[in-house]
């Protein structure tokens, strides 16, 4: 009974789908006004050189060029940007399967089948009180276990899903802020 771990795999695959093709369509329309930029930044830049209105340091052109290159490169394709996404989405995953494994004292490989067998052992409990405990009593507890074991579950579902939503989101408007930091002036829009 993998229920944490079929919902949030559900909602990992259709994030990463969704937003590499909205990152794709959203690069798309903002790749014309990159490479307009990259040009009007490369002219500029060779005719302050030319004529020093501005004095120009090595730090600052080495900024400049990487600044260029590194737009180009996350912004022509969404594989280029999935290493960036990766690590959005599965450290908060292997940082929360860590401290599970921390607090279980088991060793969990991914925090979505560490919940899972959290709210598996959390039912095993339930079963335990009802089957021992009397009449009455045990079957009261029994029920109070399993629907704190329901309760963890939607909770935990509901936190991470949102999470993985807003990172479709941030997704969906990365090329955006991917282009920001070409100019000094829109740099702190992101």
């Amino acid at each position: 009974m993998a229920v944490i771990d079929d919902v949030l795999s559900g909602v990992d695959a259709t994030v990463a789908s969704i937003g590499a093709d909205a990152f794709d369509a959203v690069a798309g329309s903002v790749a014309p006004v990159f490479q307009v930029a990259a040009v009007l930044v490369v002219a500029l830049t060779g005719a302050n050189l030319a004529i020093q209105a501005v004095p120009m340091t090595v730090p600052n052109g080495i900024s400049l060029v990487l600044r260029v290159v590194l737009v180009a490169i996350f912004l022509s394709s969404f594989g280029n940007f999935f290493a960036v996404y990766d690590a959005i989405t599965e450290a908060p995953s292997r940082f929360g399967a860590t401290v599970l494994g921390a607090v279980t004292g088991g060793t969990v490989g991914d925090l979505y089948q560490g919940l899972d067998e959290l709210y598996g052992r959390s039912l095993d409990v339930g079963n335990a009180i009802s089957q021992n405990g009397s009449y009455l009593a045990g079957a009261i507890a029994g029920v109070v276990m399993f629907l704190i074991s329901a309760l963890m579950a939607t909770i935990s579902i509901i936190v991470i899903a949102a999470a993985k939503l807003m990172i479709g989101v941030l997704i969906i408007i990365a090329p955006l802020a991917i282009v920001s930091p070409l100019f000094k002036q829109s740099a702190p829009f992101f």
